[in-house]
């Protein structure tokens, strides 16, 4: 990637098809990881991933008590993590 950038993180969730794209393309150029709290994102980075060829790391977003985004502690965060594990593309 330009001037030597090897890792990216997005430590928030990336939506709208043109910029999920954009992310997925990236990840062919350096590592890619984005926080994630809804099981519709991770279909769209799969699919985009796929189309790109990429892989596109993932973390499940908790919430901590702000009550602002992430998923709420155990079985959500078990469900969405177990979701990123089984769509191609992502890991």
């Amino acid at each position: 990637m330009a001037a030597g950038i090897k890792d990216v993180l997005v430590s928030n969730q990336v939506v709208g098809r043109r910029q999920i794209e954009h992310l997925a393309k990236m990840a062919g150029q350096a590592r890619v990881i984005v926080c994630v709290d809804d099981a519709g994102n991770v279909d769209a980075l799969s699919e985009a991933a796929q189309k790109a060829g990429t892989t596109i790391e993932c973390l499940v977003e908790m919430d901590v008590g702000a009550g602002r985004c992430g998923v709420e502690w155990g079985a959500p965060v078990t469900a969405l993590a177990g979701k990123i594990a089984q769509s191609r593309g992502l890991k």
